[in-house]
């Protein structure tokens, strides 16, 4: 179950946000870009807004492709 934090805003849990990202790496056709973009906006703890405005050109992997 998710909390609530504050009005229009909740946590998920680790178990919750991974069941997400496994549901949208299954997805037909773009389902790994899916699970990108959404792993990017967890694992960053990025805002709806900050993610909206998110470009490929902003994001930096480490040398060893982590990240």
């Amino acid at each position: 179950m998710a909390a609530v934090v504050g009005e229009g805003t909740f946590h998920l849990s680790d178990r919750q946000c991974f069941a997400i990202l496994d549901w949208a790496g299954e997805q037909p056709q773009s389902g790994l870009v899916l699970r990108a973009f959404l792993a990017s906006i967890a694992l960053a703890g990025l805002r709806p807004e900050e993610a909206l405005a998110l470009r490929v050109r902003e994001v930096e992997l480490a040398e060893d492709g982590a990240g």
